[in-house]
């Protein structure tokens, strides 16, 4: 704007100049014509009514000249307007585009990971634990084992891909949703890590006397493992202490709560959350007029 200002400004001054020439001009010429070489006084030369008839058509010569060229001047200043405009115009479409773009991939992300963090893997899970039985516990682990591995791989493979779409130059609410998928991902994981364990120790013979000593060295590692948070009342420890480490027996409901204990609302929540800010964002960029001023 202060340039804008500037610029009329000088103009102004330039058309108050040429104008103030174009009138002192014909005085001098005057002073010229009738002074000798040091004029004393300035006087008429000709009649008044010549003066008259040639001021008429000076300043009507000078009018017409300064009409077109304001006409002028106004013309190319509002195509360069109009210019200025249509080129903001393309600048925003393009960097619209290139946001639907990358939301287009972002949503392909977004429904992998809302696909692999989902109790229904893990149902499956606990039906093999609810039906089991003693003699087949090599058979019932080995299924186990490679439903959590197929867990473990979608995780992966969705976190991969997300971390991946992220790699650019994200604003603080896009580092925010970033931190709470890591957040989310470490408390599916430590579910499915808590599955592994449980299923580990109960899936051979051995009595649950037997079993509360290898329980507690495999949850003493497992915590080593994770990150400690004040509420454990999700975390297996918490759980197996509920039906008094009965592990072999309760297997099945130790489970079950494990999975209970997962709230899937929180991302679902998240998934939503970041589409609908990443969509908002591309048509902001559309609709923003301000950065053309």
């Amino acid at each position: 704007m202060r340039k804008r200002h500037k610029v009329c400004i000088n103009i102004l001054f330039i058309f108050a100049l040429i104008f103030a020439l174009f009138v002192i001009i014909p005085i001098m010429v005057n002073i010229i014509i009738g002074s000798t070489i040091n004029p004393t006084a300035i006087q008429l030369n000709g009649t008044t009514s010549g003066w008259h008839n040639f001021w008429a058509v000076y300043l009507g010569a000078l009018i017409g000249a300064f009409v077109p060229f304001i006409i002028l001047y106004k013309t190319i200043n509002n195509n360069n307007k109009e210019n200025f405009a249509n080129r903001q115009l393309q600048i925003r479409t393009i960097a619209y585009q290139t946001q639907i773009q990358w939301v287009n991939t972002l949503k392909t992300s977004i429904q992998q990971i809302y696909r692999a963090f989902n109790v229904l893997w893990l149902d499956e899970i606990y039906i093999v634990f609810k039906e089991t039985y003693d003699q087949n516990n090599s058979e019932n682990y080995k299924i186990v084992i490679a439903k959590i591995k197929e867990v473990c791989d979608r995780v992966n493979g969705a976190t991969d891909n997300f971390r991946l779409t992220f790699i650019r130059d994200n604003d603080s609410e896009e580092q925010k949703f970033i931190e709470e998928f890591e957040i989310l991902r470490e408390t599916y994981c430590n579910l499915v890590g808590d599955i592994s364990a449980l299923s580990q120790i109960c899936f051979h013979n051995g009595t649950d006397d037997m079993l509360k000593t290898q329980f507690q060295a495999a949850v003493d590692e497992h915590k080593s493992k994770s990150t400690q948070t004040k509420d454990d009342s999700h975390r297996l420890w918490f759980i197996a202490d509920k039906y008094s480490m009965k592990l072999k027996s309760k297997k099945a409901y130790i489970v079950k709560d494990l999975i209970e204990a997962y709230n899937p609302i929180y991302i679902y929540e998240w998934c939503k959350n970041v589409l609908k800010y990443e969509s908002d964002k591309a048509n902001m960029i559309l609709n923003d007029t301000e950065q053309d001023k």
